[in-house]
C-alpha cells in the first residue's frame, strides 16, 4: 500500500500525521481546509498508531476563478477518485459532511479505491427533506427560511471574508455561535490554514461564493449512491444532527448492508473539530475493524 501520494500530486493533499503503513485519506466539509482536523488526527493515531493521515486539499480553495454554472458534488468526487487512482493500492477513507458524500461516490466511481470508508455526519438528508430540495433546485421554489439547506446558502454567502489580521479574524470567529463549541486547537488551525494574505488583509482561502454553490448543489440523488457503495464501512452522526435523522439512521443499513450506523451522543454535525478525542475513540474503532492488518 502507499503510504503516501505521488509526487506530482503534492499540492492536493497535506500530511496531517503519523508515520505508520496504513494510509488514511481525509475529505474536509464544506467550506474547510483538511488542518482543522489535526487535534482529530493527533488522538487517532495515539489510538491507531499504524495510520499515516493525508487531507485532501478542496478544489474551492485551489481554484482561481469563480464556481462554475451546473456544479455537482460527482463533479468534486471525480476529481478525489482520479486523483486517489494514482495511488499505487487502495487506502482508507475518512470523510466529514460533504467529504463523506465525496468519499462514498468516489468509491462507486472506481471501486479498487478504498479498503473500506469511515464517514462522519455524512450529508444525507432523509427522502422527505430531499424532495423538497429537489423541487427548489429544478423550479426555484423558496425554501422556508429555516430550512437547514437554506440557512447554510445565506450564511456563506453573508460571511465575513476579510480580517486585518489573524488576530481580530480569532477573536471574530470565537464570538460566532457556529465556533463556539469547537476545541481552540481545532478554531487556531482554521485561522492558520483557512485564510492567505490579500494586499495588507486576510481573505478566507475557501471563497464564500464556492461554499455557497457547493451547499445549493447537494446531492438529491445521495441514496442511489449510498445503494451502490462496494465495500464496508462506518457511518458516524451527531445525535442532533440535521443529517443523521432517525429516518436516515433506520434506511442507511438497508440500502448499504456493509454499512454500520452509530450516533455520539451529545453530539452536532461540527463532532470533528468540537470534542476530537471522542471522535478519535469511534473513527480508531472504525479503522481498526477496515485496515487490512486487522485480524
Amino acid at each position: 500500500m502507499a503510504t503516501h501520494p505521488p509526487e506530482d500530486q503534492a499540492g492536493l493533499w497535506v500530511p496531517l500525521g503519523g508515520r505508520g503503513e496504513i494510509p488514511v485519506v481525509l475529505a474536509p466539509a464544506n467550506g474547510f481546509p483538511p488542518h482543522i482536523y489535526r487535534p482529530l488526527v493527533q488522538h487517532l493515531l495515539r489510538l491507531f498508531p499504524q495510520a499515516r493521515v493525508w487531507g485532501w486539499v478542496p478544489r474551492p480553495i485551489r481554484a482561481e476563478g469563480p464556481p462554475p454554472a451546473g456544479l455537482r458534488w460527482q463533479d468534486l468526487a471525480q476529481e478525489y477518485a482520479q486523483a486517489l487512482a494514482a495511488w499505487s493500492g487502495p487506502v482508507l477513507g475518512l470523510g466529514h459532511s460533504l467529504g463523506g458524500v465525496m468519499t462514498l461516490m468516489a468509491w462507486v466511481l472506481q471501486p479498487g479505491l478504498f479498503q473500506g470508508i469511515v464517514l462522519m455526519d455524512p450529508v444525507i438528508f432523509e427522502p422527505r427533506v430531499l424532495r423538497h430540495i429537489r423541487r427548489w433546485q429544478r423550479q426555484g421554489a423558496p425554501l422556508q427560511s429555516d430550512f437547514p439547506l437554506a440557512r447554510l446558502v445565506a450564511g456563506a454567502l453573508h460571511r465575513r471574508r476579510r480580517f486585518p489580521s489573524p488576530q481580530e479574524a480569532m477573536e471574530h470567529f470565537r464570538q460566532r455561535v457556529f465556533f463556539r463549541a469547537w476545541t481552540e486547537a481545532a478554531l487556531q488551525e482554521y485561522v492558520t490554514h483557512g485564510l492567505r494574505p490579500v494586499g495588507d488583509a486576510w481573505e478566507l482561502a475557501y471563497p464564500p461564493e464556492w461554499e455557497a454553490a457547493v451547499f445549493a448543489a447537494v446531492p438529491t440523488d445521495v441514496w442511489s449512491w449510498v445503494r451502490r457503495i462496494p465495500g464496508p464501512g462506518w457511518v458516524f452522526f451527531g445525535e442532533f444532527s440535521e443529517m443523521g435523522t432517525p429516518p436516515t439512521r433506520c434506511l442507511l443499513p438497508r440500502r448499504w448492508p456493509q454499512g454500520r450506523v452509530e450516533v455520539l451522543a451529545g453530539r452536532g454535525h461540527m463532532f470533528p473539530v468540537e470534542d476530537p478525542e471522542a471522535a478519535a475513540h469511534a473513527v480508531a474503532r472504525a479503522l481498526q475493524s477496515l485496515s487490512p492488518k486487522a485480524p
